[in-house]
């Protein structure tokens, strides 16, 4: 894989089955007497293999379009989104609180893209349930391949237990932007020979890149990635640095094979014995409606 290649972003975006991050949003967190704090993650984008759901051409354009752009097209969904999340959490008796949504930048399999973040509090262990239903809801709804919640206090079910790696600036030049985290992700890719299983999470607000990269390998990835922010270091004779910082976290990603389930059913295993009724094909018209009007604005 050639190194120019890897630091332009690709135009055909695909959703994010795990887009490896952390919770560091530079917005606050802290729910009142939450027993954790949690971050849903989503890309309005649906999956490629999403045809029966979405339909051809609609899949064509939205994977046409360049990742400056995506953060506009995303943007146009956080309305629709917001109101589904606040009426799930008005449904959980208390267990559940929104905090708030938000944009950042994130990559999977060597792809950009911008993606949403739903801010959430859990106030009762019941309240992770209620999460995952929620997140299984605007899988189905933006026909994603996964969503992605991360939780900062330990969870009640069967979730993985990770390590993220948050990287800042603390040199006298700063390097992070949303510019060159893409870049950064590709030299992280073409470091680890390919982009498998690689995928990032850049914070606009908190300048912070967020990934599991080379963490699964154990202290000879995160090695890599030293080694790297090193070389950036070098050739900026030292005006660039970094610092490094471990968290754990524990996710749990509700996901789809659009191929095998062509209609998304496979997301019904998180709505707690619900089916997929009247109410989310609504919201799927919806959300199809949305995509229209937008690319109908945008010729």
């Amino acid at each position: 894989m050639g190194t120019m290649s890897l630091l332009n972003p690709a135009k055909h975006l695909r959703t994010f089955a795990l887009i490896a991050c952390t919770i560091v949003s530079s917005s606050p967190l802290i729910a009142n007497k939450a027993l954790s704090t949690c971050e849903l993650m989503y890309s309005a984008h649906p999956h490629s293999r999403a045809v029966e759901a979405i339909g051809t051409e609609r899949l064509a354009l939205v994977h046409a379009l360049d990742v400056q752009d995506t953060s506009d097209y995303s943007s146009t969904f956080l309305p629709l989104t917001r109101e589904m999340a606040d009426a799930i959490a008005g449904q959980s008796r208390g267990s559940l609180e929104i905090l708030g949504q938000d944009l950042v930048l994130g990559g999977y399999a060597g792809v950009s893209t911008t993606t949403a973040v739903i801010r959430t509090g859990i106030l009762k262990p019941e309240g992770y349930q209620t999460l995952l239903r929620l997140a299984a809801r605007i899988g189905y709804i933006y026909a994603q391949d996964s969503t992605l919640v991360i939780c900062e206090g330990k969870p009640v079910n069967d979730w993985r237990s990770v390590v993220s790696l948050e990287i800042s600036d603390t040199g006298k030049e700063a390097f992070l932007s949303e510019e060159n985290a893409i870049r950064f992700y590709g030299l992280i890719v073409g470091a680890f020979n390919g982009p498998d299983n690689i995928g990032y999470t850049y914070y606009p607000e908190s300048k912070v890149f967020s990934t599991l990269a080379g963490l699964s390998r154990g202290w000879e990835g995160r090695l890599i990635v030293e080694e790297l922010a090193n070389w950036l270091s070098t050739l900026s004779n030292g005006d660039i640095q970094f610092r490094f910082v471990e968290r754990p976290v524990w996710i749990f990603y509700p996901h789809n094979n659009w191929e095998e389930n062509p209609e998304g059913g496979t997301y019904t295993s998180h709505l707690a014995g619900q089916k997929i009724g009247p109410r989310l094909h609504q919201r799927r018209k919806q959300f199809l409606k949305t995509f229209d009007n937008y690319f109908a604005r945008h010729k």
